[in-house]
């Protein structure tokens, strides 16, 4: 059974507060973009290891793979039978796009159809938490606000970017999540001074889009480029090359572009980084 897990972007996020577990609340608006892995799952014959994985596009292995985790999650309860996972992976590591929550995510969905568990979306929901903050976001795979540690969805949010394509650059420098939280000097000032989450909400408007450049911020970018200095660079060039909105996603390292679909995005930069273009269809 193949499925295609998609990557997502973040439209502004918001650090809300910060939790007594070490743990930060954020705001922010997760949207799906087209760029997409490859996961295979099939059954196997192998009694001696109940769960292989396999990977291609220059990846021997990858530390902490979610779709172990998701086949353990669903063995623990239901005793699975052994499979074999191919995976093809297009959607970069570490570049704040949630590829290995969508492969997680996508993983749950295969097993419960292969072996027929027959979870409902609530019950597929519960485990989606378990295996990380991005991961109930991809249950429904729609644009959405998020809040909480990324893991309270609320899919009713009504935001289309049609009319626009996507100028997405990904660096290989990587910084992890956890490294951006720790390092961030002004966390109290930004806390402090957010504006009311009704006020935010309503950013999300299409009319409202060319306000984006101005209202609609990343507060990880300022700690991000502080380690990667390269990637401030790449937004101004965006800025440059016509973008209505260019921004950081998540915790990085990967910054994209907002274009309307007009716009000439041809660029020089397929030598140093990952670059992908597509419309927002």
């Amino acid at each position: 059974m193949i499925s295609f897990p998609n990557a997502k972007i973040n439209l502004g996020l918001r650090i809300i507060s910060e939790r007594d577990d070490g743990y930060h609340n954020i705001e922010s608006v997760f949207y799906p973009i087209n760029i997409f892995d490859i996961l295979e799952v099939v059954k196997s014959n192998n009694q001696n290891k109940k769960f292989t994985i396999n990977y291609s596009n220059n990846f021997q292995t990858i530390k902490n793979d979610l779709c172990e985790k998701s086949y353990n999650l669903l063995d623990t309860d239901f005793n699975l039978p052994p499979v074999n996972v191919y995976l093809h992976k297009n959607i970069p590591i570490g570049a704040g796009l949630g590829g290995g929550s969508s492969n997680a995510v996508s993983m749950l969905k295969i097993l419960n159809s292969l072996f027929k568990l027959n979870l409902n979306d609530e019950q597929l929901l519960f485990y989606c938490k378990k295996l990380g903050s991005d991961c109930p976001f991809f249950l429904k795979n729609k644009p959405a606000f998020v809040s909480g540690l990324g893991d309270e969805i609320n899919s009713s949010i009504s935001i289309s970017l049609s009319k626009y394509k996507l100028l997405l650059i990904s660096p290989s420098k990587f910084i992890s999540t956890k490294k951006v939280f720790t390092s961030m000097k002004n966390k109290k000032i930004l806390i402090n001074n957010q504006i009311k989450s009704k006020y935010f909400v309503k950013l999300f408007n299409e009319k409202f889009i060319n306000s984006w450049k101005e209202n609609l911020k990343n507060d990880l970018e300022f700690t991000t480029f502080s380690f990667i200095p390269e990637l401030k660079k790449v937004k101004e060039k965006l800025y440059n090359m016509g973008a209505v909105y260019a921004s950081m996603t998540g915790s990085g390292s990967s910054v994209y572009g907002l274009f309307l679909k007009h716009t000439d995005v041809n660029h020089d930069w397929k030598k140093e980084y990952n670059c992908f273009s597509f419309s927002l269809d």
